[in-house]
């Protein structure tokens, strides 16, 4: 009878646990919905967010330390916790992103700029536990660097791309360590996208070009035809007839028949330029 008293007590907390953590989640996505710009405050709601996480997971803790937590709830539990961090992150993004975008809009060249107002926002935040959220920040950044990069690279001039590509590549792992030095020691590590689509730019021979597009493509499956064109179109190293035949490797490749959590290409429209097209070009 005792067993089964204690059992009853212990399936109670973390149900209620359960059901607060959900409910919150809920409310959160309530909110988002609403419109986020009219529901910020001066206090900053990814701010408080992050802190109720980690208020979370310090009540998931302590309870594990008296009553047994299966791997289910467990599971479910971190799952609504990160669906939390995902929504503060997106409280974030909804100040600053457009602000990155005109920025962008404005000059495409100056990635420098992103990373320092990245770097004084992020600063002001304690992350700490809370990967979820700086990983989905990381990932949107790192997408409208590449956006910016790959028009840039259609605007300007073989000198000029040269240029922008060696400060993207330099900002870029900056961006890296930024980011990095919020997630905790066992974390795996980040994808830096930038870095392995510069490398293109700088392939200094056909065989570095062929090994760089196909790292890119297994990286990063959703990488398109129009994107792999302008990055092999604008390496100014390798002749046009070893760029036909780079291009001529991937003609036929298979579409990917996995989903990556973080897809960096995806969303990137920069005309549908297809393969055929730039070899016809080359």
């Amino acid at each position: 009878m005792g067993d089964s008293i204690v059992q009853k007590v212990q399936a109670a907390c973390w149900g209620d646990l359960q059901w607060f953590v959900e409910r919150y989640t809920a409310e959160l996505s309530t909110d988002l919905q609403r419109g986020i710009q009219a529901l910020r405050t001066t206090n900053q709601a990814e701010k408080k967010i992050l802190g109720n996480c980690r208020i979370l997971r310090t009540v998931r803790h302590n309870l594990a330390e008296r009553y047994p937590l299966t791997e289910e709830i467990g599971k479910k539990l971190e799952e609504q916790i990160q669906k939390a961090e995902i929504q503060a992150a997106e409280f974030f993004l909804a100040t600053h992103l457009p602000t990155i975008k005109d920025h962008f809009m404005e000059d495409c060249t100056d990635v420098r700029w992103v990373r320092l107002h990245l770097e004084e926002k992020l600063q002001i935040l304690d992350m700490k536990q809370c990967e979820r959220f700086v990983r989905t920040i990381h990932h949107r950044t790192c997408v409208e660097c590449l956006r910016a990069l790959l028009m840039a690279l259609r605007r300007l001039s073989s000198a000029e791309q040269k240029d922008v590509s060696r400060a993207f590549l330099k900002e870029g792992q900056q961006m890296q360590n930024l980011f990095k030095k919020h997630l905790g020691p066992g974390s795996a590590p980040l994808i830096n996208p930038i870095e392995s689509t510069a490398a293109i730019l700088h392939a200094k021979d056909f065989g570095a070009l062929k090994y760089d597009v196909l790292y890119l493509i297994t990286a990063h499956p959703d990488v398109r035809d129009e994107h792999l064109c302008t990055l092999v179109d604008s390496n100014t190293s390798v002749s046009r007839k070893e760029k036909k035949a780079v291009l001529n490797l991937l003609q036929n490749r298979e579409e990917p028949t996995e989903e990556s959590e973080f897809l960096f290409f995806e969303d990137i429209e920069l005309g549908r330029r297809k393969l055929f097209f730039c070899l016809c070009c080359c």
